[in-house]
């Protein structure tokens, strides 16, 4: 059986609060409790919450993370629509948003910042591979060389393409637009971060392995084959689950983790 650690997003405590470092010190004790190695932070939910204090913030938590030995070491970057497509929100802000949340990616000491070539779902009579291309290549290249100008590590997530009632596409759907944008953007290897969640089929569910249909033997004799060494990082959905069972609902994913290295 291959060894890996095993990761989670900073999602599975139950009780938020408005603090940005107890936000962060309740979830890593939580993490540390039922025995994840590492830590996935989402700086999209995170920047927003602690706003104008995210740098002071960060050096807290990245201090506290040290002192009881759960590293932050994976981390989602502000997701958005690029360019407003579809939230309407003001690039400028965005952008700043993106630069302030790679360097403090860099600071907590993340090993890969995952980037979101978020655009939008277009019908197919609408959509043109090229301008899409464009577009995410025109408003990613700056991230991608500032991180590589402070030597942070990003990769670039696939994007889900949500249910539509007619045919539609949305650039980065397929393997095939998204190494595109990997290689043209720099980020190196073609798998740097895994998502490790299950679904039926048809939708972006974020369940525990086993909880879906998916062949997790297939899959892991195909994560074999890349010769991946990372954190198998686990990225679920909770957040409408009682306090009561946020425990038992992780620990079930650390020990499904456990499990799924077995198939390897």
């Amino acid at each position: 059986m291959k060894q890996m650690r095993v990761s989670s997003g900073l999602v599975m405590h139950a009780f938020p609060t408005d603090d940005g470092f107890e936000y962060l010190k309740q979830r890593l004790d939580f993490h540390k409790r039922i025995g994840f190695d590492a830590a996935d932070i989402s700086l999209n939910f995170f920047s927003n919450l602690v706003g104008d204090q995210l740098e002071e913030v960060v050096e807290k938590g990245l201090a506290y993370s040290q002192q009881i030995g759960m590293p932050i070491e994976l981390a989602h970057l502000p997701f958005s629509s690029f360019g407003g497509i579809s939230t309407g929100e003001d690039q400028e802000h965005f952008t700043r948003r993106m630069l302030r949340s790679i360097d403090c990616a860099k600071t907590l000491g993340v090993t890969c910042a995952v980037m979101h070539p978020d655009v939008a779902v277009l019908p197919l009579e609408e959509y043109d591979e090229k301008v899409q291309h464009d577009l995410v290549m025109k408003l990613m290249t700056p991230f991608a060389e500032h991180a590589e100008k402070i030597g942070q590590t990003v990769a670039v997530e696939n994007m889900l393409m949500p249910s539509r009632p007619y045919p539609a596409h949305r650039y980065c759907m397929l393997p095939d637009e998204l190494c595109k944008v990997a290689d043209e953007l720099g980020v190196g290897k073609r798998l740097r971060m895994l998502h490790v969640n299950d679904n039926f089929g048809t939708q972006d569910v974020h369940l525990a392995p086993w909880q879906g249909n998916i062949d997790w033997e297939d899959a892991m004799q195909g994560l074999t084959s890349t010769g991946f060494d990372g954190l198998l990082n686990c990225e679920l959905i909770v957040k409408h689950q009682p306090a009561e069972v946020r425990e038992h609902s992780a620990r079930y994913a650390l020990n499904a983790a456990r499990h799924l290295m077995t198939l390897l």
